[in-house]
């Protein structure tokens, strides 16, 4: 069995739109079915410019691919027009 000991993660891209790639250190097995990839497994939070956990921002999120140590995560945000890319920086895992 392959050892996940030194697994990281990295946020590549949050785009306009709310897509965010995620890249692994190594090659993860993908679930053939994504929506098992659900808050049982990642615990998304957002943080701002200061590094501040944002409590108060409410979004839900689905993965939309992964491939490899590649993952995309579709971000939805209840109240968009308040989300900006100098306000929210930091997207934690």
């Amino acid at each position: 069995m392959r050892s996940l000991k030194h697994l990281t993660a990295s946020i590549i891209e949050i785009s306009r739109t709310g897509l965010v790639d995620v890249k692994f250190s190594q090659v993860m097995l993908v679930p053939t079915n994504l929506t098992q990839l659900d808050k049982t497994y990642l615990n998304l939070r957002v943080k701002d410019s200061e590094k501040r956990i944002r409590k108060n921002v409410n979004f839900t999120w689905n993965v939309t691919s992964f491939k490899g140590s590649l993952m995309k995560i579709r971000l939805n945000f209840s109240d968009p027009l308040n989300i900006s890319v100098g306000v929210i920086k930091y997207l934690i895992a």
